[in-house]
């Protein structure tokens, strides 16, 4: 289905907004994003209010640290319900390897059903020439391309990256997972800090598995209705 395509990103900290936005979709069973500024806010509390209305928890605080340290955390977000989480590919397969299969272990151990872990590969924020300066000389795609493969070596089957790289990852893995931000429905002109976007129609025809908007429709007047619109535009 179409409507489960769609990650709602939650980015706002302001509590009022969070219990419209919960109360609009209760027991919808879609995916929130919670990022690192409202988990910083609100802490497992947002976790634990987002499954309490019915709906699923796509953790998105981009783990980046030494193995032993990333596997903690990891096993407090299985405790904690959550449904996916994201870490960063540049860990490197060994220490995504660990990180898989330290997770696996504890949730098989503690009867917990096991988070699934997603890979990021390069921020929707970076332009291709600010990606060329800081990676001395490296092109958005050619990291792309070494971190997929990397990433399947790892046996890691879900990634986030710009949809901008979505055919090139499905021309390599066909039968990954790929969740896609830097979404914006054709109407929405708001001049934002995405760089590398597309509307959710061409993306989903591109390959993209789920898309993850938050601004077009959070910061709507009527959030259902701008949902339901995005919808509509999937389908046509």
């Amino acid at each position: 289905m179409v409507e489960e395509k769609i990650i709602i990103a939650l980015d706002t900290t302001e509590k009022s907004k969070i219990d419209e936005i919960i109360k609009t979709f209760r027991d919808k069973n879609l995916i929130f994003k919670v990022g690192l500024q409202l988990f910083n806010n609100m802490g497992p509390e947002i976790i634990k209010r987002i499954k309490d209305s019915g709906n699923r928890v796509f953790l998105d605080l981009k783990l980046f640290d030494i193995p032993n340290t990333m596997i903690e955390a990891a096993k407090e977000m299985a405790l904690n319900g959550v449904d996916l989480f994201t870490v960063h590919l540049l860990n490197g397969r060994n220490s995504l390897k660990g990180l898989r299969e330290g997770l696996e272990s504890f949730c098989n151990e503690k009867d917990l059903k096991i988070p699934e872990i997603v890979g990021v590969t390069v921020l929707t924020s970076f332009s291709s020439e600010d990606f060329h300066i800081t990676f001395g000389g490296f092109s958005i795609s050619k990291m792309v391309e070494e971190l997929i493969v990397m990433a399947n070596q790892a046996g890691i089957k879900t990634l986030v990256s710009s949809p901008k790289e979505i055919k090139l990852i499905k021309g390599i893995f066909p039968y990954v997972k790929l969740i896609t931000p830097g979404i914006r429905p054709r109407d929405y002109i708001k001049k934002d800090d995405q760089k590398r976007v597309l509307t959710p129609k061409e993306a989903i025809l591109l390959g993209a598995d789920y898309l993850v908007i938050g601004r077009p429709i959070i910061k709507s007047d009527n959030m259902l209705k701008a949902y339901e619109n995005i919808v509509k535009e999937i389908k046509e």
